[in-house]
């Protein structure tokens, strides 16, 4: 949600070029309260789980790529820094990747709850490296 309030409301973002394949900014808010969901819907369900290492493997994945989602904002429309966006969005898409593969040992309804979030960061990682080359000619 912050997301599409930063990018709604941003001349940086507004100004830039944009590929043919951006979504439109409703589009964002959407998807991102989809995506938050079923993030929290599958960090639930291994919350209720048995204590294990996958577990706690999972849930530290998780926080670490919890946390560079909530980084790349920032980084995106207040920084301005489309290159070191790109580096955290690649970052947040590999631990989302390894949050899933834990978290499938713990429940595997989490881990397929997390698919579509892992989709969404791979084609962000797309978005913003087209980004950086149409706004760098």
């Amino acid at each position: 949600m912050l997301y599409y309030a930063v990018m709604y409301n941003n001349t940086f973002y507004q100004n830039l070029k944009k590929p043919d394949i951006t979504p439109k900014p409703i589009v964002f808010k959407y998807v991102w309260i989809t995506l938050y969901l079923m993030m929290f819907a599958a960090l639930y369900l291994v919350i209720r789980k048995p204590d294990s290492a996958y577990k706690i493997w999972g849930l530290m994945f998780f926080a670490i790529q919890f946390l560079l989602n909530i980084v790349w904002s920032p980084v995106f429309f207040v920084l301005q820094n489309m290159k070191l966006s790109y580096v955290v969005s690649i970052l947040m898409t590999v631990f989302t990747a390894l949050t899933i593969f834990i978290f499938s040992k713990v429940s595997v309804s989490s881990a397929l709850l997390l698919v579509p979030y892992l989709i969404w960061s791979a084609f962000a990682c797309f978005l913003i490296r087209q980004f950086i080359k149409i706004n760098s000619e």
